[in-house]
């Protein structure tokens, strides 16, 4: 789910309107709601997700090249963060982002691919022999 907006006056009024509207809470049922002066952002905490690829499993990874130090830095929304000190030049980073996938999840660089995502910051990765339950349970680790 991508983050909701909702632009109003008065903030705590607008959560009074939606959760009438809507007939539940907006925070027991989304989780945490981040409020500024003009509107109210919806930041999901949802754990990346597995999804069945042809020789395996995949899930999504955002990155951020030219980071200070190569580090997993938990999630956004659906995806999991990593922070590479490689730059974007020539796949180096994508070499670094399969680098810290392996040692982080306890796999050889040789079962970890990048499907889509050369060129950019939001990856599909793909990870061959593991079982789906190791697969999120070592990512559910990565991220807490």
């Amino acid at each position: 789910m991508a983050n909701i907006r909702y632009f109003v006056s008065d903030i705590d009024d607008a959560i009074a309107f939606y959760t009438q509207k809507l007939g539940f809470s907006l925070e027991e049922n989304f989780g945490p709601l981040v409020r500024s002066s003009w509107c109210i952002w919806y930041m999901p905490t949802k754990k990346p997700g597995t999804q069945p690829a042809e020789n395996g499993l995949t899930f999504k990874v955002r990155v951020q090249p030219k980071a200070s130090q190569n580090q997993v830095d938990g999630y956004s929304a659906d995806r999991l963060r990593l922070r590479v000190t490689a730059p974007p030049q020539d796949g180096k980073a994508n070499l670094a982002v399969i680098s810290l996938l392996a040692e982080s999840l306890g796999v050889p660089k040789s079962r970890l691919r990048i499907i889509r995502g050369h060129a950019s910051r939001e990856k599909l990765v793909e990870v061959t022999s593991i079982t789906p339950e190791d697969l999120e349970k070592a990512l559910n680790a990565l991220g807490s």
